[in-house]
């Protein structure tokens, strides 16, 4: 599947198959926004079956 694919990639913490507008949900963890659209959100749409990315970072811990 998708989410089972996505979650092998380094940096994803989890990812989900959800039901709603979307069809995974994923948390990635990177030490800069410039490293986590560079390497994880790059090999992230590079999955076979995922035809776009919604990127939502987070701001306050």
């Amino acid at each position: 599947s998708v989410a089972k694919a996505v979650s092998a990639i380094a940096g994803v913490t989890i990812a989900e198959g959800v039901t709603g507008p979307y069809d995974v949900i994923m948390r990635a963890e990177s030490t800069s926004m410039e490293d986590l659209g560079r390497t994880v959100l790059a090999k992230v749409q590079g999955v076979p079956g995922i035809t776009r990315t919604l990127t939502c970072p987070v701001t306050t811990f």
